[in-house]
């Protein structure tokens, strides 16, 4: 896979691989043509809204897809136990953290660590926040996925943590690196397209 070699600090911690509207438009096959080998994905506003608690149809087939084409589905949340285990239990993932502790390394880093025959460039993230799902994937040097939340985040994050996301937004967008609600077809710039 080839990412954008800009340098700085927006470029090498906020920007997405790629940018899509909703984990939909994602083409599992072109992933898995790339080499991707596990997908760590986040819950609220990614796959589901916050205030929904058991997955539609639409998550069945994606996770389905994944985990059909070879790709291991990890999901991972910042939320409590009892909302993402009980996620996880309808949906058919085995796998999952709660309380992730995100954009912290720790929990993470075990998945990650486990799975120690993987390179960087063989995960890949998938969430709706830079600050949290972005930030996190880029720590460890891995591909990633920011989806347009599926409803306003404004509820669930702390003034500066919403002030910070807005922030960034619009600094990748002056850098012409990201512009919010501007999907570009699931690229960003001329050198990483996966749909």
């Amino acid at each position: 896979m080839i990412i954008n070699e800009k340098k700085g600090l927006l470029s090498n911690f906020f920007k997405p691989s790629i940018y899509v509207r909703t984990f939909k438009d994602i083409n599992v096959n072109r992933l898995k043509n790339h080499g991707i080998k596990l997908m760590i994905c986040d819950l609220d506003n990614t796959l589901v809204p916050h205030y929904t608690k058991f997955p539609n149809k639409d998550v069945h087939e994606f996770i389905n897809k994944v985990q059909n084409s070879g790709i291991e589905f990890v999901l991972m949340s910042n939320n409590i136990k009892k909302r993402v285990s009980i996620f996880a239990k309808k949906a058919g993932i085995t796998k999952f953290i709660w309380n992730a502790q995100k954009p912290f390394k720790t929990k993470v880093k075990k998945i990650i660590e486990s799975r120690n025959e993987l390179e960087s460039s063989e995960i890949i993230f998938v969430g709706d926040q830079i600050i949290m799902d972005i930030l996190i994937a880029n720590r460890f040097k891995c591909e990633s996925i920011l989806v347009q939340p599926l409803v306003s985040t404004d509820y669930k994050m702390s003034s500066f943590n919403l002030f910070l996301e807005n922030r960034i937004y619009k600094n990748l967008e002056k850098k012409n690196i990201l512009k919010k609600g501007n999907f570009s077809k699931g690229k960003i710039g001329e050198y990483f397209e996966l749909l």
